[in-house]
């Protein structure tokens, strides 16, 4: 209940924001590092119930999920493929992590944490990813499109350096 307060007192900043001060798009706005935190909490309490060790956290991977989802909310499209071609293992690298495996999970209009998390658990191949043995580190993204303060673009980076 509180991580849904939390992101509505969030949104209702980006609304309520006067024009001058609006946050461009793909800024971050205040408490979005919070719902970073409870995405990666909430992905390793998934992992731990399954006997998984736990993803760290990547500020490479954390910048690739980042561009991706911002790509994605400025040229309204939603895939695993760039506008350039490229797919996550390419973007990784790109960032400069030297991955030797990788995966992502994407999601568009959540509202928060726990909703995304139900959806991606509840999809076959969202919760592989999730449970990935073969992960290590994992990026975030959280992006709210400032205009309207939706939709909101999830993106999960999970990686493993070679």
């Amino acid at each position: 209940m509180l991580m849904i307060r939390t992101l509505a007192v969030l949104l209702a900043l980006v609304v309520a924001a006067p024009a001058a001060a609006q946050v461009r798009p793909c800024d971050d706005v205040p408490g979005i590092a919070k719902v970073k935190r409870d995405l990666l909490v909430s992905v390793n309490r998934a992992r731990r119930a399954e006997g998984l060790p736990r993803l760290r956290p990547d500020t490479i991977l954390d910048g690739a999920a980042r561009a991706h989802s911002c790509d994605m909310m400025q040229y309204r499209y939603f895939s695993h493929t760039g506008r350039d071609g490229s797919s996550p293992m390419q973007r990784i690298w790109r960032e400069g992590y030297e991955a030797c495996f990788s995966a992502e999970n994407l999601a568009l209009g959540h509202t928060n944490v726990p909703w995304v998390m139900r959806d991606w658990m509840a999809s076959p191949g969202h919760r592989a990813n999730i449970l990935s043995g073969h992960a290590r580190h994992l990026g975030t993204a959280a992006i709210v499109q400032s205009r309207t303060s939706r939709p909101i673009y999830w993106a999960l980076l999970f990686a493993r350096p070679c």
